[in-house]
């Protein structure tokens, strides 16, 4: 992997014409060459607990802390397992006890989201047949959900309210990129071993792409459609909170170290 990641560079074609590159004006890229570096930088990844979270410190708005363990379970440590899944027992004073338990956990999440600088989103990226000429990959990147008769892509998680039968649930929206933006088109590797070992690792599941995002205006009410999940309970796309792209990650899975780190342009 340390091999691509010297042979490896992004191509970030530009809305317009223009051959310069600039970070985005506010908050820069992260610097740090892991995740864990890039943690303690501030730059914190938005999964199904922290989504529900974001919600609850952009508004005043009531907050269900049993939904956003019990829906975010994925993304709880393994040692808090079994409290999360007592938070559906019918025994309230169970119910509590777990509560209780899980309230550290999430104390702690509630202050690294009160710390963050700017969010880590993860994205769904299909890369294309290798261009020996060009030396590059084409990539085609989307977010996980698509709003029907729009083309508004979100990436949505977690849940932060359970009323009967429907949870509540948060969504980004990026405001400077959507699926037929020019940016973040190709990646090129000039070595042809490096590319063939990369397209490897990223077919085996080892790579994983995030984009750098910061809030770019305020949590807006939406509650007009769901995520076609095809289980119970329906999960409503509650708000939508705004974002503007800083840049894209690249990282390795299995170390967790950044591959690549690439601005996006003006």
């Amino acid at each position: 992997m340390n091999n691509i990641f010297h042979s490896i560079k992004l191509f970030l074609a530009l809305y317009c014409a223009i051959a310069s590159f600039q970070s985005i004006a506010g908050v820069s890229m992260p610097q740090g060459k892991s995740f864990d570096e890039m943690s303690q930088e501030g730059y914190v990844l938005l999964d199904s607990v922290n989504m529900s979270l974001l919600y609850l410190l952009s508004t005043s708005e009531k907050f269900d802390p049993k939904a956003t363990l019990y829906y975010g379970k994925m993304d709880v440590p393994g040692e808090f397992q079994d409290s999360v899944n007592t938070l559906a027992s019918r025994d309230e004073f169970k119910s509590h006890e777990a509560l209780l338990r899980l309230s550290p956990f999430l104390d702690a999440r509630i202050q690294v989201m009160n710390n963050a600088k700017a969010y880590l989103i993860p994205l769904n990226v299909t890369i294309g047949p290798y261009d020996f000429a060009k030396k590059r990959f084409p990539l085609l990147i989307d977010l996980p959900v698509t709003l029907k008769k729009s083309n508004k892509q979100l990436y949505c998680s977690g849940a932060f309210e359970q009323l009967r039968n429907e949870v509540s649930t948060v969504c980004i929206e990026p405001t400077n990129w959507n699926k037929n933006s020019l940016a973040f088109n190709y990646l090129d590797i000039d070595d042809s071993n490096s590319a063939e070992s990369f397209k490897q690792n990223y077919q085996n599941h080892q790579i994983a792409f995030v984009f750098v995002v910061e809030k770019n205006g305020d949590i807006n009410l939406y509650n007009k459609n769901y995520l076609e999940y095809g289980f119970a309970p329906r999960h409503k796309i509650s708000v939508i909170q705004p974002v503007k792209v800083i840049g894209i990650i690249i990282y390795d899975l299995s170390t967790e170290n950044v591959l690549l780190s690439a601005p996006m342009s003006q």
